[in-house]
């Protein structure tokens, strides 16, 4: 399983459309599945590090990663892929969740700001799915730059 974006250096701005294909290889056989889907999930997270203990452990136990993004795009129906390679479309705007705005991907030391595509493709109880996950990255328009542009 492959996830495969158009834009090859997969950084997005607000409200741009993300496109792509989840690549999937069916073998010579072919291959049962319970659905293929695509989960876009965007958060912000606190992280601990060695240097931040005692600080921030009363604050980390209690808040849970906030969401941004949270979209789920089923691919194909439970069925069965015919033998050979196969490639499912996908296309979203994005967009955080109301009440919410995007922020730049960032990847500090006590906070961090991602994006990500995670597909998954469900075989059935006795056998093990199949997971692929990208991060893409998002930069937002800064104030600065507004002033610029006007």
């Amino acid at each position: 399983m492959e996830i495969r974006l158009d834009n090859e250096d997969r950084t997005f701005h607000p409200d741009d459309m993300v496109s792509g294909v989840v690549v999937i290889d069916a073998g010579s056989s072919g291959e049962s599945h319970q659905g293929i889907t695509l989960f876009v999930l965007g958060c912000v997270k606190l992280q601990l590090s060695a240097k931040s203990i005692g600080i921030f452990e009363a604050f980390y136990s209690t808040l849970k990663p906030l969401k941004i993004i949270e979209n789920q795009i089923q691919l194909v129906k439970p069925g069965r892929l015919r033998p050979g390679r196969h490639e499912f479309p996908f296309q979203f705007k994005l967009k955080s969740l109301e009440g919410m705005e995007l922020f730049d991907t960032y990847h500090g030391v006590y906070i961090n700001v991602n994006y990500g595509l995670y597909a998954k493709m469900n075989r059935g109880m006795l056998k093990k799915e199949y997971n692929k996950e990208m991060e893409f990255f998002v930069e937002t328009v800064s104030a600065l730059e507004e002033s610029e542009q006007s």
